[in-house]
C-alpha cells in the first residue's frame, strides 16, 4: 500500500505548535498600573493535547468598568513556555469563549484555580530555561499578572491517583481514545521517528494481503467496547478499517513497536499528561471519566511493574495510529 505524503489530517490536532492568541496593544498597557493588587478573576485552562500543548489563562478584575486584565501562555511539556499573550479589557464570556475555542475537540475549557495556572506556567518557565530559551516577547509584559499567585503549589497527584484509580478499569482504559478529549492523541511519523517505521512495517503487510487487508464494507462491525464508560463526555469513533487477518498480523506489531516508542522517559511524560486531565476533568464533576483517566495514569507508574508495551491505552492509541494512517486521515 503506498505511503500517503504530506496530506492533510482530519480535525484539529489541537493547539498549533505556534499559537498566536489576538494582542491587544501593550506598548504601556500596565504602565502604572498595580495589578497584582487587582482581585483575581475567572481562571481558564484548555486540555492537554497530543503533544503536551495546553493553554491557560489567569484574569484580574479591573479596579473600574468590570472588565478583565487577563495573561495567557501556552505550555508545552517538551518545549517549555511556547507563546504568550496579554488582554488589557475583556468580558468574562468573551475569555471563555477563547478558552474553549482553543481546546480544540469536544469544546470544553477547564475551570481553574489560579495555582493551576501558576504552577503550569512555572513548569513551562523552567523547561525553557533547560533549553537555553527566553521568555518569549509576547508573554512578559504580562508576567506581572501572576505576582501575588502562590508560586510553589502543586497539585497533590499522589492523592488524586490514589482516590481515583480503580484496578478493575485498567483493562478498560483504551476506550479513552474514543473520548472527544483524547480525539487527537495518536502517534503522529512527526512526533518520534519510530512511529515511520512501525508504519512502514504496516505497509508492508497490508500490501501482501488481499485488498490490502480491507475488511468487507457489507461486515457488520460491532461498536468499540466499553463507550458506557464515556456517557460522561462526547464520543468520536472511526470504523476499523482492517479485516481479521490484517488486524492479526498487524497486532503482532505492537509489543517490538511500543518498546521502542515508550521508554520510560515517554511513559512518564503520557502517565504526567493523564494525571493533569484526570484533575481537570474532575473540576467538572466526571467522575467515572475522572477515575478512568487516573487509572491510566496509574497503570503507568514504574512500580507497576507493567510494561508500557502491555498497557490497553498507549496499545489503543497504536490502534488508532492504524486506523487514521489506513484511512489517510494523517
Amino acid at each position: 500500500m503506498a505511503r500517503k505524503k504530506e496530506k492533510g489530517r482530519g480535525g484539529p490536532r489541537m493547539i498549533p505548535a505556534h499559537w498566536h492568541a489576538p494582542q491587544a496593544p501593550v506598548t504601556t498597557a500596565l504602565a502604572g498600573e498595580r495589578p497584582a493588587q487587582w482581585p483575581l478573576g475567572p481562571c481558564w485552562a484548555t486540555r492537554i493535547d497530543h503533544t503536551g500543548g495546553q493553554a491557560l489563562f489567569l484574569s484580574r478584575q479591573r479596579p473600574m468598568g468590570g472588565s478583565l486584565t487577563v495573561v495567557g501562555a501556552m505550555v508545552n511539556d517538551v518545549r517549555g513556555l511556547v507563546d504568550g499573550m496579554g488582554d488589557l479589557a475583556i468580558g468574562r464570556a468573551r475569555l471563555e469563549e477563547r478558552a474553549v475555542r482553543l481546546s480544540g475537540p469536544g469544546r470544553r475549557a477547564y475551570p481553574v484555580p489560579p495555582e493551576y495556572v501558576r504552577f503550569r506556567i512555572r513548569l513551562g518557565e523552567e523547561l525553557g530555561q533547560q533549553r537555553g530559551q527566553e521568555l518569549p516577547a509576547d508573554f512578559r509584559p504580562w508576567r506581572r499578572l501572576l505576582e501575588g499567585v502562590d508560586q510553589d503549589w502543586t497539585p497533590d497527584f499522589a492523592a488524586l491517583e490514589q482516590e481515583r484509580h480503580r484496578p478493575a478499569l485498567l483493562e478498560k482504559t483504551g476506550a479513552l481514545v474514543h473520548a472527544a478529549e483524547f480525539s487527537d492523541w495518536w502517534f503522529a511519523p512527526e512526533d518520534a521517528p519510530e512511529v515511520d517505521a512501525f508504519l512502514r512495517e504496516v505497509d508492508r503487510i497490508l500490501e501482501g494481503l488481499p485488498d490490502q487487508g480491507r475488511r468487507s464494507v457489507t461486515e457488520d462491525i460491532a461498536p468499540p467496547p466499553d463507550l458506557d464508560l464515556l456517557s460522561e463526555t462526547s464520543v468520536l469513533t472511526v470504523v476499523w478499517p482492517l479485516a481479521e487477518e490484517a488486524t492479526r498480523q498487524v497486532e503482532g506489531l505492537f509489543d517490538e513497536h511500543l518498546m521502542r516508542l515508550m521508554p520510560r522517559e515517554v511513559a512518564d511524560r503520557y502517565r504526567d499528561r493523564l494525571l493533569n486531565m484526570a484533575y481537570l476533568v474532575g473540576l467538572v464533576d466526571q467522575p467515572t471519566y475522572s477515575s478512568l483517566i487516573a487509572t491510566a495514569a496509574w497503570g503507568l507508574h514504574p512500580d507497576r511493574g507493567f510494561p508500557p508495551a502491555h498497557h490497553p491505552f498507549l496499545r489503543a492509541l497504536l490502534r488508532k495510529t492504524v486506523e487514521h494512517h489506513s484511512l489517510g486521515l494523517e
